[in-house]
């Protein structure tokens, strides 16, 4: 056999591993692009009351969840296939292309938690007595 012939499919993942770790960094996470998030802590009502507005903001840990789903897939592949051989360009691309989903997830659950906390001055204004 050739060299050339027994590099082809090595350059070839190379080129997929490339464009894959290129195109996760490009994409980023979903908490970073869908979550909504709560007010700065400023511009929280003190004390709540009946007239005070509530802003939507992003309740739900799905996003980040998915977000550190994502991030654990990516590490995890890098850190089995590093010694593989495969391709050179594949084991640092991979772990490379889980950083903006391990941000992503922390943005995220911090503004879930955020928004929680938010949301609970409504929430303990509406379950108070009232005279």
């Amino acid at each position: 056999m050739t060299r050339g012939y027994e590099d082809s499919p090595r350059s070839a993942r190379s080129l997929v591993a490339g464009a894959a770790g290129l195109t996760a960094l490009a994409l980023g996470g979903c908490s970073f692009k869908i979550l909504r998030p709560p007010p700065a802590r400023a511009d929280w009502p003190d004390p709540v009351t009946p007239s005070s507005s509530q802003a939507k903001c992003t309740r739900s840990p799905a996003p980040p969840l998915l977000d550190t789903g994502v991030a654990l897939t990516f590490g995890s592949l890098s850190y089995i296939e590093r010694n593989s051989g495969t391709s050179r360009w594949f084991t640092p691309m991979t772990g490379l292309a889980a950083v903006p989903f391990l941000a992503s997830a922390i943005y995220g659950f911090w503004n879930v938690g955020r928004c929680r906390q938010y949301q609970s001055l409504f929430t303990d204004q509406s379950q108070s007595p009232q005279n």
